[in-house]
């Protein structure tokens, strides 16, 4: 409901109220936009055939193919394609926070690698702390990343844009 000031034969009525509510939701909206942009993105890059080794899946007769070394990991069960997510995080008013990622333990092996294989790709983005570890390893398979520089432009145009 907006103020309404009466003064004299006059009448000023204020919507500050509402507009300020309607741009901290919008506030809210983007980054959360944008990291359903980035969540799209990362599940179609774990998606389809990969080029890499092909093995059985444990306990079945079924078999897939593997991802070879900077290909997105490949599908065996889908534990990790069901662990991704984007949230909104708790914001105070007028700003505005969205989280995207997967939760499964071993999401940061596949994207940095793991071991000498893992550390020989001499990533500048390893988050600090990230500790490859003396064996032999595995190669990066990263998904995040590549999600995030593929839609970098359609997130730009979300975070900036006009009204959602």
């Amino acid at each position: 409901m907006p103020d309404v000031v009466i003064t004299g034969d006059w009448k000023l009525v204020s919507f500050l109220r509402e507009v300020s509510t309607a741009i901290d939701a919008q506030i809210k909206a983007r980054p959360y936009a944008a990291a359903q942009l980035i969540r799209t993105e990362m599940l179609n890059l774990l998606s389809g055939q990969r080029e890499g080794r092909t093995y059985r899946v444990p306990g079945t007769q079924r078999t897939y193919q593997a991802s070879r070394p900077g290909e997105p990991p490949a599908v065996m069960l889908g534990d990790l394609r069901r662990s991704v997510k984007a949230e909104n995080v708790e914001s105070g008013f007028g700003e505005g926070e969205a989280i995207v990622g997967a939760t499964m333990e071993y999401a940061p092996w596949l994207e940095f690698g793991t071991g000498r294989a893992g550390a020989a790709k001499q990533q500048e983005d390893v988050p600090e702390g990230y500790v490859h570890g003396p064996k032999p390893g595995m190669a990066p398979r990263p998904f995040l990343r590549p999600a995030i520089e593929h839609t970098r432009e359609q997130v730009r145009r979300v975070l900036e844009g006009g009204m959602l």
